[in-house]
């Protein structure tokens, strides 16, 4: 895969392109990053925002050759309808299943990729952890704009960006 691939629509599931690749992650867990952004946003057309967060988007990660490497960290952005106040059990597993599915595709990539799950406005969430995350956060997709805390988020695209 590269940056430019498309994910294709199957009955029902969005078109979708990747997000740019993660350049200083080893090749399998960087198309795994991009495997799990895209296969959720073509199966769950309320995902907003995929963010990579943590060690690995500070530039501080552990080498692969430690004893034990950093993992990655992906936040997935999503809507909720006006009347929940959190994701139906229901959805929450069939974006676990989309999850496994991108992880199926990719089972040696050698860095374990943690996903969690918001919901848009990230009411729930610590405050500290989402000051963290807008101030050390990378945006790597985004399908609509981002909600009030995320709005000064970097892409991974931006030039500033350098690991």
């Amino acid at each position: 895969m590269n940056d430019s691939d498309e994910i294709r629509a199957e009955g029902g599931e969005a078109e979708v392109t990747l997000p740019p690749r993660v350049s200083w992650l080893d090749d399998d867990t960087a198309e795994l990053v991009q495997t799990i952004v895209a296969t959720v946003a073509r199966r769950h057309t309320d995902l907003r925002a995929a963010i990579l967060f943590g060690s690995v988007a500070r530039g501080a990660e552990r080498l692969l050759e430690d004893a034990e490497p950093s993992d990655v960290d992906l936040l997935l952005v999503f809507d909720l309808e006006p009347e929940w106040d959190h994701q139906p059990l229901e959805r929450r597993l069939a974006i676990s299943h989309s999850i496994g599915l991108a992880l199926d595709q990719h089972l040696h990539a050698p860095r374990e990729v943690n996903v969690l799950t918001a919901v848009r406005d990230l009411t729930d969430w610590d405050p500290a952890f989402v000051a963290n995350l807008a101030t050390d956060g990378l945006l790597l997709w985004a399908r609509d704009p981002l909600p009030a805390p995320l709005t000064g988020l970097r892409p991974l695209t931006d030039p500033a960006v350098k690991h």
